[in-house]
């Protein structure tokens, strides 16, 4: 299921955008004057499929619609309703419905209460590790950098939180969840360069960020690629040591029926495995250290038992090298990306993550290099590393720092990691160098009273 468009009403109580997505291309590129809301509605995307409906109902819209390529559509509306029957105070809330195939609609509203929890908040980090108190009734996510206040704390974790007289929202139902977890959503904000250290638990709220310096996202990523890399290198190992310990017996036995492979697709799968090989060693994920060399004799002399050792030894190589699979494809179109745009210098990857140097081979420190490459590598790794399959992604303004130059290439390399991995793409944009010449995968944000 993937989503065929989205509506917004009532933004600012002046715009009603529809938003069609190119499920062909899977990348569509919104663009509006400033103040069109293209911002505003990527972040009531972000809120909806995070099912944060209290933040949600704080921004200035009255209908989100979610059209979704099954003909189904799913709506959250901002309603603004008293707090008592006789009462002049009013506050606001989502109300949402879901409408199937059949035409038979669901609804659900979050009842926003008083909030009296009946913990002390001071637990709240301790239940969920990835939050860090940076406010009396406000908290930051360590892994996704939002902010909560309690309202939202509440709404997202009463799951895990002690049972609270007062709480400030029903527990979101199963149901949404399931159905808004079908597409899992990531957004990438214009705040991406540095991420907000994880402070000690000891540190009074009140200080802690005024006491830490926010972590470069570059180097988060670049240790993250490093495990992955050594991660992926310890299952290599694994298997290798696994195969090799039962190589005598399948040597008698190759394939499992006794049957050797042709000289002539012998020779091939061979040289094949070689260029593998050599692929992965030019790649960082392997070195000559880390694989056995082949020291064959001339095809014209080979015997029959050194075949069937060959065979065996050929599907061996094969499984082994396989694991690198998935990451070479990620790490091989990343390097590329990046160094077609660097000058004068270049990346390399390894077990140690990313390392950069000048082209006469002087290391260069990656927060060294400029906004413009950090943002390079942050939003290229976002979207080969971390994006999952049939998923969605939301960017806003790409261009920011970059090169005119750099932009007219964006959107072309945007297209190709799409359709490899497989998810759609929805980004801002003020830039005409960043559209180029594929104005056919745009929706302009347009004000119906200019």
């Amino acid at each position: 299921m993937r989503i065929k468009q989205i509506n917004i009403t009532g933004l600012f109580d002046r715009f009603n955008h529809q938003i069609p997505f190119n499920l062909e291309d899977r990348v569509t590129i919104i663009l509006g004057p400033n103040g069109s809301g293209k911002t505003v509605s990527l972040t009531a995307i972000n809120l909806l499929f995070k099912c944060r409906f209290y933040a949600l109902a704080r921004l200035p819209f009255k209908e989100l619609e979610v059209i979704f390529s099954n003909g189904t559509k799913f709506t959250a509306a901002r309603k603004h309703i008293k707090l008592a029957e006789k009462s002049k105070l009013t506050t606001t809330r989502i109300e949402c419905s879901y409408q199937n195939t059949k035409g038979n609609i669901k609804n659900w509203v979050p009842h926003h209460r008083r909030i009296k929890p009946s913990f002390p908040l001071s637990i709240v980090e301790d239940v969920i590790e990835d939050l860090t108190r940076i406010e009396e009734r406000k908290w930051r996510s360590h892994q996704t950098s939002e902010i909560f206040d309690l309202h939202e704390v509440l709404e997202l974790y009463s799951e895990v939180l002690p049972h609270s007289q007062g709480i400030s929202s029903l527990p979101t139902p199963a149901w949404i969840k399931e159905l808004l977890s079908k597409i899992p959503l990531s957004f990438i904000d214009t705040e991406r360069l540095t991420i907000p250290a994880k402070p000690q638990k000891n540190i009074r709220y009140a200080h802690r960020d005024h006491l830490l310096t926010p972590l470069r996202s570059v180097m988060i990523y670049s240790n993250k690629l490093g495990e992955q890399i050594r991660d992926t290198l310890t299952e290599y190992g694994s298997l290798s040591q696994s195969l090799d310990r039962t190589l005598p017996i399948r040597v008698m036995k190759p394939n499992g029926k006794g049957k050797t492979l042709a000289v002539d697709r012998l020779k091939k799968k061979l040289e094949d495995i070689e260029i593998k090989r050599e692929n992965l060693i030019a790649s960082g994920l392997l070195t000559h250290e880390e694989i056995e060399g082949w020291n064959l004799p001339s095809m014209d002399e080979i015997q029959e038992l050194q075949i069937q050792m060959l065979s065996v030894l050929a599907e061996d190589s094969d499984k082994k090298l396989g694991v690198f699979d998935d990451l070479y494809e990620k790490v091989s179109l990343f390097g590329k990306i990046i160094n077609d745009r660097f000058i004068h210098k270049h990346i390399i990857f390894s077990d140690k993550g990313m390392q950069v140097f000048t082209d006469e081979g002087v290391p260069l420190d990656l927060t060294l290099l400029s906004s413009g490459e950090q943002q390079e590598i942050i939003l290229f790794y976002e979207l080969l590393f971390n994006i999952e399959k049939d998923s969605l992604l939301l960017i806003d303004e790409p261009e920011i720092s970059l090169h005119v130059a750099w932009q007219k290439k964006i959107v072309e390399d945007f297209l190709k990691i799409a359709e490899l991995r497989s998810f759609d793409l929805l980004l801002a944009t003020h830039s005409p160098q960043i559209i180029g010449d594929r104005w056919d995968l745009t929706v302009e944000l347009t004000d119906p009273k200019s």
